[in-house]
C-alpha cells in the first residue's frame, strides 16, 4: 500500500525556505564540514578572500629585481582601467606596474607614523636600547609609540616603505581667457570669461589610467577667488587611490636599506567595485555686454570720454560674474 501526502506548493515553498533557515552557514574565516552525523564547525586556518575588482597582488620579480604588482581587472564607465607605464590594459595578462618611489614609514626618516599593527612588527623610531618602560600588565611599552608589546620582549627594529596606487581620469579643464579690447582715446578694456581646455582629454583620451604614487594627495579644487587673479591650477584630471602598498623588511637591516626579496608584502586596499565617473561641465556663460553711454556729442568724442569712464566698470562686472559663476569642472567617482 502507497501512501501519498499532497500539500500546496506555497506549503512547499515555505518548508524549504525554513530548512534552508536553519541550515549552518560558515561565517568568515570558518569551514564547514556535513556527513551524516551532522555539521561541524572548525577554524580556517587559511581564510579565502572573495575576490573583487582591484585587487593588488605584490610579488618579486627576480630577472628585473624589482617590486611589482599585478591588479585583478577593474572597470570605469564599463572600460578596463590601463596601466600607464605599458599602455596595456587590466585584461591583458602581461599588465602589471612597478612598485617604485617608496616614502618611509614610522622610522625616522618618516613623519608618518606606523600603524599599530606595523609597530607591533618591530616597525618604530626607537633603536634597541632606547627608553622603554614595563607597563602594569607586565609587557614592554616603547617609548615614543605607547605600543604594547604582549611578549615582554622588545622585538627586532623594522622598516617600512609604502608607495600608492591611483586611478585618474583625465577631463576637460576650466581656462581662464582675458581679452584687451583697444580703446582709442584712453588705451584699453580688459574682459575676462571662462571656457574648457580639452588639450589633456584629446591628448589620452577618456579611458581611465593607472600609476604609482609615493603618496596619494586628493586633488585641491582651486576656489572662486583664485581663478578671478588668475592662479588657479587645473590638473585636468580626477584622481583617486586604489590601494596602498607595504613593504615591511626583516630584522636586523640598517637604516636606508632598499626593499628587496627578502622583505614581506602587505595591502591596504580603497576600493572595491568597479566604478563610474562623469563630470558636469556646465556651459560657461558668455562675458556681460559691455555698459555703453552714447551721446553723439563733439562729433563722437564724448562716447569715446564716456568709454573711458565705463572700462573700469566694465571690467569689474567681468569679474563679478567669473568670480560668482564658479564653475566646478572636476568630477566624481562612484559605484553601483
Amino acid at each position: 500500500m502507497n501512501i501519498v501526502f499532497a500539500f500546496s506548493l506555497s506549503l512547499f515553498q515555505q518548508l524549504r525556505r525554513e530548512l534552508q533557515r536553519r541550515r549552518p552557514r560558515a561565517g568568515v574565516g570558518m569551514r564547514l564540514h556535513e556527513s551524516a552525523d551532522g555539521t561541524t564547525l572548525e577554524v580556517d586556518q587559511q581564510p579565502r578572500l572573495a575576490p573583487h575588482a582591484w585587487q593588488t597582488f605584490p610579488a618579486w620579480e627576480p630577472i628585473k629585481q624589482e617590486w611589482r604588482a599585478t591588479i585583478r581587472p577593474g572597470f570605469v564607465n564599463t572600460l578596463p582601467a590601463i596601466v600607464q607605464e605599458s599602455g596595456l590594459d587590466l585584461l591583458d595578462p602581461l599588465a602589471s606596474v612597478t612598485l617604485r618611489e617608496y616614502r618611509p614609514i614610522g622610522n625616522d626618516e618618516s613623519i608618518e607614523e606606523a600603524t599599530e599593527f606595523f609597530q607591533a612588527l618591530g616597525v618604530r623610531k626607537n633603536q634597541i636600547g632606547d627608553s622603554i618602560r614595563i607597563s602594569q600588565s607586565g609587557g614592554v611599552v616603547v617609548a615614543d609609540t605607547g605600543v604594547e608589546m604582549i611578549s615582554g620582549a622588545l622585538p627586532p627594529q623594522r622598516f617600512l616603505r609604502a608607495c600608492d596606487i591611483t586611478l585618474s581620469v583625465a577631463r576637460a579643464a576650466l581656462a581662464e581667457n582675458i581679452q584687451i579690447a583697444d580703446n582709442l582715446t584712453t588705451g584699453q578694456t580688459v574682459i575676462y570669461s571662462v571656457g574648457y581646455d580639452t588639450a589633456r582629454l584629446d591628448q589620452i583620451g577618456p579611458q581611465a589610467r593607472i600609476r604609482v604614487e609615493s603618496k596619494y594627495e586628493a586633488p585641491r579644487v582651486p576656489t572662486a577667488f583664485e581663478r578671478v587673479l588668475g592662479v588657479a591650477t587645473d590638473e585636468s584630471e580626477d584622481r583617486i587611490r586604489l590601494a596602498t602598498v607595504y613593504l615591511l623588511s626583516p630584522p636586523g637591516l640598517a637604516a636606508g636599506a632598499e626593499p628587496d626579496a627578502t622583505w614581506t608584502p602587505y595591502v591596504s586596499h580603497a576600493e572595491f567595485f568597479n566604478l563610474y565617473h562623469s563630470t558636469i561641465n556646465a556651459l560657461p556663460p558668455a562675458p556681460p555686454a559691455p555698459i555703453t553711454l552714447n551721446t553723439g556729442l563733439a562729433a563722437g568724442v564724448g562716447d569715446r570720454i564716456n568709454a573711458a569712464l565705463l572700462d573700469p566698470l566694465n571690467e569689474a562686472n567681468t569679474l563679478a560674474q567669473l568670480y560668482l559663476t564658479d564653475l566646478q569642472p572636476e568630477g566624481e567617482f562612484w559605484s553601483v
